[in-house]
């Protein structure tokens, strides 16, 4: 997806001209759908049981319902991450000066590692109680 998706929202997102500038539009739009990605996986397991539910007889059961709502909220959701990610990428690129974005991607990897760190350290434990 991301041969695909990367390169073709990049060079859209190089040539589009609004009145929010080249980038800001394509991040909004794919930051509310990472959302509702978000969303949907953490209810995936109760769509699924919908989806059981509406199919009836033909369903192919509740556990492969649930699979098929967690994949379809998957792929939503990584779709569109790829698409942000492209998208911020050519954002700092525009953004920052060229002389020190090597020392900004560094501070900016060292602050995503200390986020994960954090979120592990502390939050990971309760992931299983409180699932969504």
């Amino acid at each position: 997806m991301g041969l695909l998706l990367g390169p073709l929202i990049g060079v859209r997102s190089d040539r589009h001209r609004g009145c929010w500038g080249r980038r800001l539009p394509f991040l909004m739009l794919s930051t509310l759908f990472i959302v509702i990605g978000m969303a949907g996986l953490a209810y995936a397991a109760g769509l699924g049981v919908w989806l059981d539910g509406v199919l009836g007889t033909s369903s192919p059961g509740v556990v492969t319902c649930r699979l098929i709502a967690f994949g379809v909220f998957l792929g939503f959701f990584e779709a569109f991450t790829i698409i942000a990610n492209a998208v911020f990428g050519g954002l700092i690129n525009d953004v920052v000066p060229t002389a020190v974005i090597g020392h900004f991607f560094g501070l900016f990897r060292a602050f995503n590692l200390a986020a994960g760190v954090i979120f592990n350290f502390w939050l990971i434990c309760h992931a299983e109680d409180i699932f969504r």
